[in-house]
């Protein structure tokens, strides 16, 4: 999962996390009767025994941080070696904490992977036999057994293994940690249970943290968990669990300490879960069971007793029908998550009767309507995001009236109208602020705007604004990492940038009306998209930004002009370059290999020349290269064969010349290939056929995204805490397709195509390419083909617009085309076929171009007509014979009257008599009357 904002309602499952924890490590500081401060006695130091066994552990350990670097510098492990506590009675160790206060990382843009605290754990540790807390959090230990050796501390009463790398099968002798309150072994991914009866042998536990363990085996983890009556926070978060039958209650309805955190999100839990919840929802203080099954309406009738809940979230669950009235009897509701359900109608609550609110998502559902004026007397609320619905109405500043606490306000994707007085002041200073798609009445740039100078995050696309952009609206917020504009009418010049805002900002200025020359922008910026604009000037700017840090680069359809920088060493995180549709000329200049991230790259409709540089073989993650429409010459080169990510090949329109390498067959994954109007001559390599995935009936990517990279960045306030913004991009390709130019972007991935038209092509068209059963376009137009159209074409059943015009193709048209049902065009003009067109149905659609300027080629829809098809010439009839000729005739026109006069009769008879039949009279008499009268 990804998540573009940092939850409320996260903040508040680690405070009550936090204060759970903190009453369980006071308690066990009690029962050690000892504090773990620095109040020792004079007369208790360090045991020897145990202090060797601390350094062999130290020993076995690489240590880049220096973490342990107190361990050995006094002879006293009690008072001064970092970590390590001892009881104040026995100067036994009992306490053990090394956890990592900085998670192993890996840093995108250092390429440096930092485990400060790793190794493999010295079992001469064990000796350390009185130990009752033992924390390794974020430390990675590769001992095959390192589980098993921490079941040897029997005295254990916390425990914490999270996010340790740990891999294989709890074992059961964790049913030896009998005097456990505390068990934290979440974030460990390769772990797993394939059941849990060691549980239950842990009847002090009060906190159990699995999140991310594999427990999809464990299916009696309902049953265990109703044996722990002492359980006060259970979280099992993204453990693959199900319910198979339905339980039993969840807990023992006769503990003495009651259930108050219960986070089982994202599993496969349906709502067979309820009647679990239901005798115990008044001791519940925080659910969550986000990211599951439980459909159907909401479940009100359960949640009716949990009065006490503070937070709630049933988000991602295929909830339906309105938002009930019932939840205004939670007045102790701190967060109320229900996004991305199937929940409609209008939302009734008031929210007046929720004072505590202080989180409220409602996005991603199907509410209707206008937006609650009670709203506004949320005085708590701190996020608002009602986004992506179908609510109307206006939004005034009533709504937002009482809001002095709002950090995060999100109407975007409904038809609200935002009708804000232009001297408006709000209360409140926002972190992240989207308005997407809504309607900003005046069409003025939002003077309020100026006011928020928190803002991390402002989205406010395709919003109606039409003005020219302030000035000093570049100055809203130092801390802005991500602002989006697009889809405005917005006028006016980007200033200088590059000393504006801090951390890793992403920008989307696309579709609008910019204009001048590109100035500096920050030179830690991650994404920049300035496409569809009037910026003109060249693109030396990337030199000035010295940035490390761009990834995503989108120029296209501007009016830049100029060469390509050669300051490409800069730019090595580049993974999308896309200057397409400007007026850019000059060389592809090599060091743009340097760029060997890059995935994407489009340069296209520009007036480049030269050679396609070689260095770009290095960048071995190339998935799309459309570098169409240029003056580019030389050959293909054969290392494009060797990147085999492609996806997307579009050398369409320049002047490359030779022959088709046969190394394009090694890319396997190719879906477009697109070498048309150049000069490359030569035969087609009957090995293309081993484009693999030309032949495949879907593409891995199902035709719902195309080709998008979705990445998520991630940033730090000043104060440490970190902060989200997802950017995407979803890739777009021009394709000739239909003799039409297309543009493919989310449904690109449905795209598979070759064209090799207008070129100098010999030879015969392989019959290895029928084995290409993906293809919907086939475009093998405009060259010097010879021989027949392989019958085999019929396989291509998927095929829709094939075109093999303009070549010397001969032979007949085979009616094994009938096979072809998604037909769409057809071209088989100007060649040299011959004999009858089939008469079936695929064919019979097309007008007479798609088959003329083929001499021998005749029947429908040609108007020359095939041999046979002719009308019989009638004879000259002599004077003589007139007389018996007329007799004929009228002979014949008196036996047709008369026939028809009996068949009449029959119908007359019976009235019922079959439509079809009648018709077929009708046509039978037509028939006689054109021989009758020569027609």
């Amino acid at each position: 999962m990804h998540y573009s904002h940092i939850s409320m309602g996260g903040c508040f499952r680690e405070l009550l996390l936090t204060l759970v924890l903190v009453s369980i490590i006071a308690g066990t500081v009690s029962v050690l009767g000892s504090s773990f401060g620095t109040n020792y006695s004079n007369n208790i130091r360090c045991i020897e025994k145990e202090r060797q066994a601390l350094l062999k552990f130290k020993r076995g350990l690489e240590d880049e941080g220096g973490v342990l670097s107190s361990w050995g510098s006094t002879e006293d492990c009690c008072t001064s070696w970092k970590g390590v506590r001892c009881s104040n009675s026995t100067g036994h160790v009992i306490m053990l904490d090394l956890h990592s206060e900085k998670t192993c990382y890996y840093d995108f843009y250092v390429e440096n992977e930092t485990c400060i605290l790793s190794g493999e754990m010295n079992t001469a540790l064990l000796e350390l036999k009185y130990l009752n807390y033992l924390d390794l959090s974020f430390r990675y230990f590769n001992n095959t057994n390192f589980l098993e050796l921490i079941t040897s501390f029997s005295n254990l009463r916390y425990l914490n293994l999270s996010y340790g790398g740990l891999s294989g099968t709890i074992p059961n002798q964790f049913g030896n940690l009998s005097n456990l309150i505390s068990l934290d072994l979440r974030g460990n991914t390769d772990l797993e249970a394939k059941n849990l009866d060691w549980l239950s042998h842990l009847p002090s536990l009060r906190h159990l943290d699995m999140d991310g363990v594999n427990l999809s085996k464990a299916v009696d983890w309902l049953q265990v968990a109703n044996m722990l009556p002492s359980l006060q926070h259970l979280s099992l978060r993204e453990c693959g669990l199900s319910i198979v039958t339905p339980p039993p209650t969840l807990f023992n309805i006769n503990s003495s300490a009651s259930l108050s955190f219960l986070d089982l999100s994202d599993n496969q839990i349906t709502s067979m879960i309820f009647p679990s919840l239901l005798r115990h929802a008044n001791s519940l203080v925080f659910l969550d069971l986000s990211f599951n099954d439980l459909r159907g309406s909401f479940p009100h009738h359960t949640l009716e007793k949990a009065i006490s809940l503070v937070h709630l979230d049933l988000s991602y669950n295929h909830l339906e029908r309105i938002v009930p009235k019932s939840l205004e009897n939670f007045q102790s509701l701190q967060v109320l998550n229900l996004s991305s359900n199937n929940l409609s109608g209008e939302v009734l609550i008031d929210f007046a009767k929720l004072p505590s609110l202080k989180e409220l998502r409602l996005s991603n559902n199907h509410l209707n309507g206008n937006l609650p004026l009670s709203v506004g007397k949320l005085s708590k609320l701190e996020v608002l995001d009602v986004s992506s619905n179908s609510l109307d109405g206006t939004i005034t500043q009533a709504h937002l009236l009482n809001f002095s606490l709002l950090k995060e306000l999100d109407f975007s994707y409904n038809s609200f109208s935002l009708n804000f007085s232009p001297a408006w002041v709000p209360t409140f200073q926002l972190d992240t602020l989207r308005l997407s798609s809504c309607r900003i009445l005046g069409s003025a740039f939002p003077q309020w705007l100026q006011t928020q100078k928190n803002l991390s995050y402002l989205d406010i696309t395709n919003a109606g604004i039409s003005d020219i952009i302030p000035e000093r609206f570049w100055d809203i917020s130092y801390k802005l990492r991500y602002l989006n504009l697009s889809y405005n009418q917005i006028k006016g010049t980007v200033p200088d940038l590059s000393s504006r805002f801090v951390g890793f900002p992403g920008m989307d200025l696309s579709h609008k009306k910019f204009s001048g020359p590109l100035s500096a922008f920050p030179s830690n910026i991650t994404t920049l998209n300035l496409s569809n604009n009037s910026f003109h000037g060249s693109v030396y700017f990337l030199c000035t930004m010295s940035t490390v840090t761009l990834n995503y680069l989108d120029l296209p359809n501007n009016l830049l002009f100029g060469s390509l920088p050669d300051c490409w060493t800069a730019l090595d995180k580049l993974v999308v370059l896309n200057m397409a549709n400007n007026n850019l000329s000059g060389t592809i200049p090599n060091s743009i290999g340097l760029a060997q991230r890059i995935n994407t790259l489009h340069l296209g409709n520009n007036s480049f020349v030269g050679e396609l540089p070689y260095s770009l073989g290095e960048c071995k993650r190339l998935e799309v290269i459309d570098v169409g429409e240029n003056r580019l010459t030389g050959s293909i080169p054969a290392w494009v064969g060797e990147t085999e990510y492609l996806r997307i090949l579009v050398l369409r329109s320049n002047l490359f010349s030779g022959s088709i390498p046969p190394e394009l067959s090694h890319l396997t994954s190719l879906q477009v290939l697109d070498l048309s109007h150049n000069k490359i001559s030569g035969a087609i390599p009957q090995c293309l056929n081993n484009i693999t995935s030309m032949a495949e009936q879907h593409s891995p990517f199902d035709g719902t995204i195309g080709y998008s990279y979705a990445s998520t960045y991630i940033y730090y306030n000043a104060d440490g805490s970190a902060g989200y913004y997802v950017s995407e991009y979803i890739d777009n390709v021009l394709l000739i397709l239909k003799k039409m130019g297309l543009v493919y972007s989310k449904n690109l991935g449905l795209v598979k195509a070759m064209d090799l038209s207008s070129n100098n092509l010999t030879g015969y068209i392989p019959v290895e390419l029928t084995n290409l059963t993906g293809l919907i376009g086939l475009n093998l137009s405009g060259n010097w083909l010879t021989g027949t159209i392989p019958q085999e074409i019929s396989k291509l059943k998927q095929l829709d617009s094939p075109d093999l015009s303009r070549n010397q193709l001969s032979g007949g048209i085979f009616s094994s085309l009938s096979h072809l049902t998604h037909l769409g065009t057809l071209d088989l003009s100007h060649n040299n076929l011959s004999g009858r067109i089939p008469t079936i149905t695929q064919l019979q659609g097309f007008n007479k171009s798609a088959f003329e300027e083929n001499p021998d080629l005749c029947g429908v829809p040609l108007p020359k007509k095939c041999p046979g098809d002719e009308e019989p010439d009638i004879p000259e009839v002599a004077n003589t014979n007139i007389e018996h000729s007329w007799f004929c005739y009228q002979s014949a026109g008196i036996g047709f009257i008369l026939s028809f006069s009996g068949v009449c009769g029959l119908l007359l008879l019976n009235v019922c008599w079959n439509h079809s039949y009648a018709q077929y009279i009708d046509e039978l008499g037509a028939r006689f009357h054109v021989r009758i009268t020569g027609g």
